[in-house]
Order: structure tokens, then C-alpha cells, then sequence
């Protein structure tokens, strides 16, 4: 780090056995410092960043699945020529992890809450084969089995007249009205 920039690492909280004062930084090293000072707000105690040449890692965990959006926000703002690398960055934990499909009578379909990843995602997205008001974030700590089963009450909420499916710590809780007695039958099947 350059001299100047030293009580700037301090609220970075460096290893001062790893870091050593030297010249030839780049001329954006203070907006690299600023960058990760901001950026490790976003993250847990355990988060670690390390510049190399124009590419700066980070290792960590999101404190919470919307730190999670924003630093990614702040990932697609980087310092100058700079290239952010946050491939190590793990998604944080929701607990309660919530999940609710919701498709009013006429109305749009809505999901919201927490999924474990973008794949599942687009396979809901997939199965529901319309237009989707989606609000989901991502995070860990989804239930065993959570990928399969929010998929098959998309399929029901998608044939559905209207209804609602909802995960939440208690479990999973089924409102679906059906537009007839053969789209009742095509529901059922689907969970038996």
C-alpha cells in the first residue's frame, strides 16, 4: 500500500503483518480503498479481499440476502479499470425461510421470499410459462426437498383458477381454487 494510504487500511482492518507500505500503486488506490471499505459492510466478520494487478477478490458471506443485492450493486460500480471477482462470496442465511406463489383471481402471479439459487428460478419460471411479479432474494438455508416442492406448487398455482402456496417455519401451508372439476383432477395428480 502506499504510505499515504496507511490509516486508510487501518479502517479496513489489514493484517499489518501482510501489508507493507511501498510505492507504485495505482493512481486509484484510494478509490480502491474507499471501494472495499464500503464493500465490506456488506459482509460478515469472516470477509477477506485481495488485490491483484487490476483484479480484486472477495471471500465472505453476506450478513443478510438484500446486503447480498447490494453488494453485487456495488460490484457493477468498481473503481476505474478494476475487475471485481466475487465468485467466493457466499449467499447469507434467511431464517425464517420464507417463500410464498401467489396467483389472486385475475391478478398477476407474485412470488416473493427467499429460493436457494437462480436455477430453480428459472425453472419455476419455466413451469409457470407467464408473466411473474418477482420479488425472490437468494439465500442458504433452504428445507430439504424445497426445490422440488416449490416447483410442483408452481405447476399447481400455474393451472390454478387462483390460489396461494406459502413456506414458512411451520411448514407448508395450500390455498388453490381450481376453475372445474377436470382442473381439480389435473392439480391432484400432480401431488399424487
Amino acid at each position: 500500500m502506499p504510505l499515504d494510504a496507511e490509516n486508510a487500511a487501518y479502517l479496513l482492518e489489514l493484517d499489518r503483518n501482510e501489508t507493507r507500505a511501498a510505492n507504485g500503486a495505482p493512481e486509484y488506490f484510494a478509490q480502491i480503498v474507499t471501494w472495499m471499505n464500503d464493500g465490506q459492510t456488506y459482509l460478515d466478520d469472516s470477509w477477506r479481499m485481495a488485490l491483484s494487478g487490476e483484479e480484486l477478490t472477495v471471500d465472505g458471506r453476506a450478513l443478510t440476502p438484500e446486503l447480498h443485492v447490494a453488494l453485487l450493486e456495488h460490484a457493477a460500480n468498481p473503481p476505474a479499470d478494476l475487475t471485481i471477482d466475487l465468485a467466493n462470496v457466499e449467499l447469507a442465511t434467511a431464517n425464517p425461510y420464507v417463500w410464498t406463489i401467489d396467483k389472486p383471481s385475475g391478478g398477476e402471479l407474485k412470488m416473493t421470499g427467499y429460493l436457494p439459487d437462480g436455477q430453480l428460478r428459472q425453472k419455476i419460471y419455466a413451469v409457470l410459462d407467464s408473466s411473474l411479479d418477482d420479488t425472490t432474494l437468494l439465500a442458504e438455508g433452504a428445507p430439504e426437498d424445497f426445490g422440488r416442492l416449490a416447483t410442483l406448487a408452481a405447476k399447481a398455482i400455474g393451472i390454478a383458477h387462483s390460489g396461494k402456496v406459502l413456506h414458512n417455519q411451520m411448514g407448508w401451508e395450500t390455498e388453490i381454487v381450481a376453475k372445474d372439476l377436470f382442473n381439480k383432477n389435473n392439480i391432484l395428480q400432480l401431488f399424487f
